[in-house]
């Protein structure tokens, strides 16, 4: 799962993590590392009505707990009737930066002072150029459906 803004974690008085969600200011989750003669693990527990009983631990992270109350607070507030959009797609965005990069060096290489053409990097970069405007669309609407 991607890391998401949906959780604020916090270390907590006793170093335990503190998780809080939206504007509540209670916590709704907390992380804590569970020592003792016999065992060693992390374990999850949550505030949120129905969720409370759940049960999660991980013997050498906090990280897949934290994972886990994201899918938990989906499955909680998606229970009250509200859906989590997708994620934007971050390798959309990426290409887009990459093939605006590919047509700066071309650009700047098509001034070439002894007048070189290359006709496959023209086409190559005529085809990027034409393909730019569709990703970031596509890009600019994952974004804004998750600003819904």
């Amino acid at each position: 799962m991607t890391e998401t803004n949906r959780i604020r974690w916090e270390t907590g008085q006793f170093g335990n993590l503190v998780g809080y969600a939206g504007t509540v200011e209670s916590w709704a989750f907390q992380v804590w590392h569970i020592s003792d003669d016999e065992d060693s693990h992390w374990s999850l527990i949550s505030s949120l009505p129905d969720v409370a009983n759940w049960n999660a631990t991980d013997p050498d992270s906090p990280e897949p707990l934290k994972a886990e109350a994201e899918s938990w607070l989906e499955r909680f507030v998606a229970s009250r009737g509200a859906v989590f959009p997708p994620e934007p797609d971050e390798s959309a965005a990426f290409q887009c930066r990459e093939a605006r990069s590919v047509l700066a060096r071309w650009d700047a290489s098509r001034n070439d002072p002894d007048g070189k053409v290359y006709d496959r990097e023209r086409v190559l970069a005529d085809q990027v150029r034409a393909l730019i405007p569709i990703a970031e669309t596509a890009v600019t609407a994952a974004e804004g459906k998750g600003d819904a």
